[in-house]
């Protein structure tokens, strides 16, 4: 409601966004998150078309403890957000600087970059319909650390909150602030500020995931082949974001227009129309909830389906090509965006 009432007071102002901001409360989320896939489905069209970002707030300030999960090509957006936020309670540090000294000190040898930051969003919430189905880039952002149990009720009173969460709004104000910047600069940004950077080292992470439990299972899965080929789409990420800023400022409507479709469109690389096995209206072949509880994440859903069942396990050679082919979409999207920037692409 806050980032909605300042968002509102800028346009105002004048100060109005360059593409639209659409604020939504859901209904019946408990209840089979009913209300956002209901819309969803009922917006597919327009949201496919042109939906650039989602972000989900479920229990969001629960603490000023900043955590978010999402989508990677959203990652550097988020991380570079919290370097502007003064951290609550603390305001000599800001909330990057507490988000990386926390991840360092529960794991010495982590490497703190945006991908290792913003974990992976399994299912649970509003977001399902947006990321899963209509493969929007999306992120949940929010706040934790509360004292005692802080899982929300009917019993949500003033009381309850100050008794457990604190006795000022310091952890609203950090969720606010990290995600009215997100916000800004995805709607009015000339080029949209999504990464593609973030692609090749999350699907590594993944296939290692995914390798280790192969082998505990006894399972001998080879994915050297794709891992490679995501060396080929970080080239092709690093120097499209080089160009961009070097472009930056410089670009005319049409160019600018045919690269933010490039950027607006590269979470469709992952897009299967007829769904995941017995699993339809899961679209999306790099994130779905799993199978079980519908919370937890499952990266790389159709690899991880093929290995979880081994009477099926001769899916797992297919599983491998449908990745092939969804990151070399990837690539060749961003290929495309090389090629607008006017970079010669056949060097790659």
């Amino acid at each position: 409601m806050e980032s909605a009432r300042l968002f509102g007071e800028a346009a105002k102002r004048g100060e109005r966004p360059e593409r639209t901001i659409l604020f939504a409360a859901w209904a019946a989320e408990e209840h089979g998150i009913v209300g956002s896939s209901e819309w969803v489905e009922a917006n597919i069209d327009r949201l496919m078309k042109g939906g650039i970002a989602y972000f989900n707030l479920d229990m969001a300030a629960m603490g000023p403890l900043f955590n978010a999960s999402g989508a990677p090509t959203l990652a550097t957006l988020i991380v570079d957000a919290t370097r502007d936020v003064p951290q609550p309670r603390d305001p000599e540090r800001t909330v990057y600087t507490e988000w990386t000294t926390r991840k360092r000190a529960m794991d010495a040898a982590s490497v703190v970059d945006p991908v290792s930051l913003v974990g992976t969003m399994g299912g649970g919430s509003d977001h399902v319909g947006f990321y899963f189905h209509a493969c929007i880039p999306s992120a949940s952002v929010g706040g934790s650390g509360s004292r005692g149990t802080s899982y929300h009720s009917n019993y949500d009173t003033l009381r309850w909150y100050r008794k457990v969460v604190g006795e000022d709004y310091e952890p609203s104000l950090m969720v606010v602030r990290v995600l009215n910047i997100a916000v800004a600069r995805l709607a009015r940004g000339d080029v949209l500020p999504i990464d593609p950077r973030g692609i090749g080292p999350a699907v590594r992470k993944h296939l290692d995931e995914l390798e280790k439990k192969a082998k505990a299972a006894g399972i001998a899965m080879d994915v050297g082949e794709q891992r490679e080929f995501t060396k080929s789409i970080d080239a092709r990420a690093k120097s499209l974001n080089e160009r961009i800023i070097e472009k930056a400022g410089s670009l005319d409507e049409g160019r600018l227009g045919r690269l933010n479709e490039v950027l607006l469109t590269l979470e469709r690389s992952w897009f299967v129309k007829d769904g995941l096995p017995e699993r339809s209206w899961l679209r999306s072949t790099f994130m779905a909830p799993d199978k079980d509880s519908g919370y937890a994440a499952w990266p790389l859903p159709l690899l991880r389906d093929a290995m979880e069942q081994k009477e099926k396990f001769p899916a797992v050679h297919e599983a491998r090509g449908d990745l092939h082919r969804c990151l070399d979409a990837a690539r060749r999207k961003i290929t495309g965006g090389l090629g607008v920037l006017g970079w010669d692409t056949e060097e790659f």
